[in-house]
């Protein structure tokens, strides 16, 4: 819960500002998103001296609530062979604020290969993550951060070094088509400046990266692990989660028995 009032740049994750007392704006750093930044700034004033406090405005103290992807921060570390980002419903804000910070960054300045995966319930939970996705893609294609040269979107797992599992844990095999035609349908165009081909590409690829069921956590991680080490030669992968507690005891079990792979999560 915020006391405050924030508004975000979504279109360059560049910027915030808090409204209340006088505070206002978080310093970038290196591997910082909005949520991040959000959650520090947060931090600095409920830690303000109790004197302060009482004299400051009514607004504070400002009490954070929810996952804001601080557990994350390990998975965007430029010198990382890979990395994997693991969301469920009330962790997606931080994840997608995550996944488009590294969709902005040049090569040197993100792991060799990221892997984003979010579990939701129904196809409506999945919007906005297939929404943020396609227009951070396509950011990335217009800024050539990400090549989709030669990618084939029906059949590809990766596009480039990005890998992405979105899968609807209550949906089944004969309703994921209609699912998938109704999410592309319910997008809003794209403010990037790509050409139709380049936007057909990425919206065909995101659509048949959406899945029903569950994703078999230990499996996925053993193949990423497989999949980084047969690309680079090193093994080591950071896995980052944000979401419900359920989910992220059978993670870090999983993550715990692969050699070189560590876990962070931020959950409630």
């Amino acid at each position: 819960r915020f006391s405050t009032n924030f508004l975000m740049n979504r279109a360059s994750d560049q910027q915030i500002q808090v409204q209340g007392g006088g505070v206002r704006g978080a310093a970038n750093t290196n591997r910082a998103t909005w949520t991040q930044k959000m959650a520090r700034l947060g931090e600095k004033i409920t830690s303000m001296d109790p004197d302060l406090r009482r004299n400051a405005n009514k607004d504070y103290p400002i009490y954070v609530s929810a996952p804001l992807g601080t557990s994350i921060d390990d998975t965007l570390v430029p010198s990382l062979p890979g990395s994997v980002i693991i969301t469920t419903q009330n962790g997606l804000p931080a994840a997608e604020s995550s996944v488009r910070w590294l969709l902005n960054q040049k090569k040197q300045n993100r792991p060799k290969f990221h892997f984003f995966v979010s579990v939701s319930r129904e196809v409506n939970d999945a919007l906005s993550v297939v929404e943020t996705l396609r227009d951070a893609m396509c950011e990335a294609v217009a800024k050539g951060f990400i090549n989709i040269d030669g990618l084939n979107p029906r059949h590809s797992h990766m596009a480039d070094w990005l890998g992405v599992y979105i899968n609807l844990t209550r949906r089944k095999p004969n309703q994921i088509e209609g699912d998938r035609d109704m999410l592309l349908r319910s997008l809003n165009p794209p403010r990037a400046n790509v050409s139709q081909q380049q936007l057909d590409i990425i919206q065909t690829w995101l659509r048949n990266r959406i899945q029903p069921g569950r994703l078999q956590f230990d499996r996925f991680l053993k193949r990423v692990s497989e999949l980084v080490n047969r690309r680079t030669g090193d093994n080591k992968v950071a896995v980052g989660y944000c979401g419900s507690a359920k989910i992220a005891y059978s993670i870090r079990k999983a993550a715990a028995d692969i050699k070189n792979m560590s876990f962070d999560g931020e959950y409630i």
